[in-house]
C-alpha cells in the first residue's frame, strides 16, 4: 500500500472547545485564585498534604456546607499558590469574571495536553465535502427529495426525523446495498492524527439570543467553558492513501453522484472544498446580520466574522479554514445547505422540528460567542514541507516549555535571594545594593542590616526604619557615602520583590 503522508501546522483563530463530557464543580473539583487569575484543578493528595489527615472530616464538612475550601487551605498555608494544590492549571480568560458554577471541561490526552481529536477534524472535513457536493460544485445545487433525505417519516409526512443515510449513501458510497458502511466510505482511509496544544483558558460563554425586542445576552443559558484559546499552534499528521482507496472502492463497485478519481481525494482539491465551504458559511452569516439591527452585543461579533472571512480569502494553495467543535450551531453541524437544497415546505418542517415556539423568528436564533465577540471553533490548516517538520516540532516544544514557565510565574512565591553586584560594576554613590535586615535596634528606631557589597567585603550598618515589617526581608538600599573606597552609609529604598 502506497501511503501519502501530509504534515500541517494548525492554528486556532478563535476559541476551540471539544468537550470531555465532564463538568468541573467549583469548590469541589476546582478552586479559583483571583489574585493569580488562575484556576487549579484539585489534586486531592496535595490538598491532604496541606490539611493533614486529622482534618479530612473538616474538609468534607466544608464541601457539604458549601463553605470555602480555599479559605481553609489559606489558613493552613498563608502563601498558598495554585500550583500547591493543582493537578492542572487553567488560565482565566479575558472578561471571565464570575467564575462560580460548573466548568465544561476541554478534552485532554493522557499526558495532560489539550487535544483536538483527529476524529473531530475528519468529521468537519466530511461535512464540508458533502455540503459542497449538494450545493453544486459541478453545476446547479441539487434539490434533495424527501426519499433521499430520509428526514420525514413516510407514514407521517409532518414528522421530522434526523436520518441522513440517504445523503451518506449518495455522496460517500452510492451503490452499497446496506448503505454507507465503514469499509465502503470515501473517507475510510483519510486518517488525521490528534492535534495537541499547550494550555487552556476559561471564560463565561455569551449566548446571543433573538427575542421579540432584539438580540440579548441570555444569561440564563450562559455557562463557564474551558477552551483552547486563539493564536495557539499545533501539529497535524494526515494519512491520505487516495489511490489505494479509490481502487478499493471501484473493486467494491461503489458508485457516486460525481466523477470519482484519485484527484477527487487529493488534498489540493479537499482543501479547496473545505475553504469554499467556510467562506460560504461566513458570507451567509454576514448577509444575515446585514438585515439585523446592530447593538453593542453584536457589533464585535460581526467584526469578527468579517476578519475571519478576509483571512479565508488570503490563504495559499493547500491551506484551508474550518469550524469544528462546540458552538458551531446547527448549520455548522449539518453544513447549512438545507435552506438552499430543500423544498421550502420541507425546510419549514425541518426548522419547526428544532423550534416548537416562535417559528416566525430567524433560524437559528442563538449564537455562542466568546467575551470578545468571536464565534467558536475556527482553525486554519497550513501545509508543512517535509523538510521543515522536525524544525516545526522543535519550535513547538520550545513554545510549550516557555508557556509552562509563564504558568509557574506568580503561582509559586519566588524565593528572593541577596545578590552581589556584577564584578564589572564599580561601587559608587547612588548605586543600589542588596541587604538583609537581621536585627531590631533600640533607640532611636533603627534596624541593623547586612549589605552585600562584594564577596569578602560585606558590611553591617544601621538604617532608620520605624516599622518591623522589613525584619527578615531582603531589601534594596542606595549608597549615599563612601569613605576610603568603602561603603560607609546607605539609605532604604524598597523591599526587594524579584531577583535580577
Amino acid at each position: 500500500m502506497s501511503n501519502s503522508v501530509l504534515h500541517f501546522s494548525v492554528q486556532t483563530l478563535s476559541p476551540i472547545h471539544i468537550g470531555s463530557g465532564r463538568e468541573l464543580q467549583g469548590n469541589y473539583e476546582y478552586l479559583y485564585f483571583p489574585s493569580h487569575k488562575k484556576i487549579a484543578l484539585i489534586d486531592e493528595s496535595k490538598v491532604l498534604g496541606i490539611l493533614g489527615e486529622a482534618h479530612i472530616n473538616q474538609w468534607l464538612s466544608i464541601i457539604d456546607k458549601g463553605e470555602s475550601l480555599l479559605a481553609l487551605l489559606k489558613d493552613r498555608s498563608r502563601e498558598l499558590a495554585p500550583v500547591d494544590i493543582a493537578q492542572r492549571i487553567i488560565e482565566v480568560g479575558e472578561k471571565a469574571l464570575g467564575t462560580e458554577g460548573n466548568i465544561r471541561e476541554q478534552f485532554h490526552d493522557g499526558m495532560g495536553y489539550p487535544l483536538l481529536p483527529g476524529s473531530s477534524l475528519k468529521g468537519g472535513i466530511r461535512t464540508a465535502f458533502v455540503t459542497q457536493k449538494i450545493l453544486g460544485e459541478y453545476g446547479a445545487p441539487k434539490k434533495m427529495s424527501r426519499e433521499k433525505l430520509g428526514f420525514f417519516k413516510k407514514n407521517n409526512p409532518q414528522k421530522f426525523q434526523w436520518k441522513d443515510n440517504g445523503l451518506e449513501n449518495d455522496f460517500l458510497a452510492k451503490g452499497v446495498s446496506k448503505g454507507t458502511e465503514p469499509n465502503h466510505d470515501l473517507f475510510r482511509l483519510l486518517r488525521p492524527g490528534d492535534i495537541r496544544f499547550s494550555h487552556t483558558e476559561v471564560f463565561r460563554l455569551i449566548t446571543l439570543n433573538k427575542h421579540h425586542d432584539g438580540w440579548k445576552d441570555d444569561t440564563k443559558i450562559s455557562t463557564l467553558i474551558e477552551v483552547i484559546p486563539p493564536q495557539q499552534e499545533g501539529y497535524l499528521r494526515l494519512l491520505n492513501p487516495k489511490e489505494t482507496l479509490i481502487n478499493y472502492l471501484k473493486r467494491e463497485k461503489c458508485k457516486f453522484s460525481f466523477p470519482l478519481s484519485p484527484t477527487e481525494m487529493e488534498w489540493k482539491h479537499l482543501s479547496y472544498l473545505v475553504n469554499k465551504h467556510s467562506q460560504r458559511r461566513l458570507e451567509e452569516e454576514l448577509a444575515f446580520w446585514e438585515a439585523e439591527a446592530s447593538s453593542s452585543l453584536t457589533i464585535s461579533y460581526k467584526e469578527a466574522l468579517m476578519e475571519l472571512h478576509q483571512k479565508s480569502q488570503h490563504l495559499k494553495e493547500g491551506a484551508c479554514m474550518l469550524q469544528i467543535g462546540f458552538g458551531s450551531g446547527i448549520n455548522g453541524i449539518t453544513g447549512g445547505w438545507q435552506k438552499t437544497a430543500m423544498d421550502p415546505r420541507d425546510y419549514q418542517g425541518w426548522v419547526s422540528s428544532f423550534r416548537k415556539s416562535a417559528p416566525q423568528l430567524a433560524f437559528p436564533k442563538t449564537r455562542k460567542v466568546s467575551p470578545t465577540g468571536y464565534p467558536l471553533g475556527y482553525i486554519v490548516l497550513k501545509p508543512l514541507d517535509c523538510k521543515n517538520v522536525s524544525a516545526f516540532k522543535s519550535e513547538w516544544e520550545q513554545r510549550r516549555k516557555k508557556k509552562l514557565t509563564e504558568h509557574s510565574q506568580g503561582m509559586v512565591p519566588q524565593k528572593i535571594l541577596p545578590q552581589y553586584p556584577l564584578k564589572s560594576k564599580k561601587i559608587k554613590r547612588g548605586m543600589l545594593l542588596d541587604a538583609f535586615v537581621f536585627k531590631k535596634q533600640e533607640q532611636p528606631k533603627r534596624k541593623r542590616i547586612h549589605v552585600y557589597v562584594k564577596k569578602g567585603k560585606e558590611i553591617q550598618v544601621d538604617i532608620p526604619y520605624p516599622s518591623d515589617a522589613i525584619l527578615g526581608k531582603i531589601i534594596e538600599v542606595e549608597v549615599i557615602e563612601i569613605k576610603d573606597g568603602k561603603v560607609s552609609q546607605v539609605k532604604f529604598k524598597r523591599i526587594k520583590t524579584q531577583n535580577r
